[in-house]
């Protein structure tokens, strides 16, 4: 499935100007939560040849919650930011920046990075919209240099380097005041490279280091900074392990052991109280919330029916600021080549009112969901 080719999108090698470009790439009426499949109950009856293909997914069980008197949630004074990747035969990838109302209208892009060669990439939106996270690119692609990880305010002043390097990943925090980003560890054999985790404040002050073991494709700090979730991959496999190190003591747990879908985009809840990730199969994706205190796991979201060409949630998810709701994009699933577009969506945290927000520009992967009373004024890419 489209699993393969999107982790060749988002190869860490720094090599070409497209695989910097996706080095970060970190969200109707009312219906009933989707209903999970008969085989994610272990003792259930065999499922039919429709939903037979999510035996894959699990050997727990997964509750579908249905919130019959649900109200929608109030989504006013929050917005969406997503990056835009795009691609042509005449000119390198061009990332953009782009945002949009989670109660729908036309995206609109806020950092235009159409130089060429562009000077920077990888941008990340503050929390309170007032400053951008960006890894300044070299004059020369042909001679290389640094790409230092900089952060400046969106009128342009106050640049700031934080880390004289490239990282794998960067991301704000949602105090807006720290980041956090990795760097993949490249000695050793592949399946033994760690990936170095730095906390920092914004002026680049160092607040906290770790190494998180294993192949990880990708990480996420709980928002109260005592967890990092990280999405590893099996060893001998294709297929990414969700698991979480508690910061004090560096003990991992996995987070749903047995599991046998693959497991991506962890992502937390405001409140760090549950963690939401696509699962997917040969057939079927689903995205799913666990409750980190229960370890309940409930799937909030699937494609529906299995096997249908309805759409794959890539690019990463976003929960709301209250944490009422998740956005999530869909990338087609006979995808081939360059993606021209894909459709975003917001579903209650429930499972409640799935919904189609906006389509949106080339491949695309959420950034954040922030609380901002209205769309920033374009931003001139630094």
């Amino acid at each position: 499935m489209a699993t393969g080719r999107r982790f060749i999108r988002r190869t860490f090698i720094p090599i070409t100007i497209a695989s910097i470009f996706a080095l970060l790439l970190v969200s109707c009426s009312d219906s009933q939560a989707p209903q999970a499949s008969d085989a994610l109950a272990p003792d259930s009856a065999a499922p039919d040849t429709a939903t037979s293909t999510a035996a894959e997914f699990s050997s727990g069980d997964a509750t579908n919650k249905t919130n019959a008197n649900a109200t929608n949630t109030t989504l006013a004074g929050t917005i969406i930011f997503f990056l835009s990747s795009q691609e042509n035969s005449n000119s390198p990838t061009i990332v953009t920046t782009w945002a949009v109302s989670p109660n729908g209208g036309e995206p609109q892009r806020i950092v235009n990075n159409t130089g060429n060669p562009a000077k920077s990439t990888n941008f990340n939106l503050s929390p309170d919209c007032s400053r951008l996270l960006f890894h300044k690119l070299p004059s020369s692609r042909t001679s290389g240099g640094p790409m230092p990880l900089m952060i400046m305010n969106t009128d342009g002043t106050g640049q700031v380097q934080i880390l004289g390097e490239l990282t794998d990943i960067s991301k704000w925090l949602p105090d807006g005041n720290s980041i956090v980003y990795g760097k993949i560890v490249r000695e050793g054999s592949a399946a033994e490279r760690p990936m170095a985790v730095t906390r920092t404040d914004t002026s680049g002050a160092v607040l906290g280091s770790w190494s998180i073991p294993g192949q990880v494709q990708k990480i996420a700090m709980s928002p109260d900074g005592t967890r990092i979730a990280a999405q590893r991959l099996a060893p001998g496999s294709s297929i990414n392990i969700i698991y979480i190190m508690d910061l004090a003591s560096g003990v991992m747990t996995e987070l749903l052991p047995g599991m046998n879908s693959d497991m991506k985009e962890p992502t937390w809840s405001p409140d760090s109280r549950k963690l939401a990730f696509v699962a997917s199969s040969k057939q079927t994706a689903e995205i799913w919330s666990v409750d980190l205190q229960t370890r309940e796991p409930t799937v909030i979201w699937r494609t529906d029916p299995p096997g249908s060409d309805a759409g794959i949630p890539e690019g990463g998810l976003a929960w709301s600021p209250d944490g009422a709701a998740l956005a999530f994009v869909l990338a087609p699933s006979s995808m081939m080549g360059n993606v021209s577009s894909m459709q975003l969506l917001v579903v209650g945290s429930d499972g409640a009112d799935p919904r189609s927000v906006a389509e949106v520009p080339g491949w695309a992967d959420i950034m954040t969901w922030c609380n901002c009373a209205k769309i920033p004024e374009a931003i001139a890419a630094p």
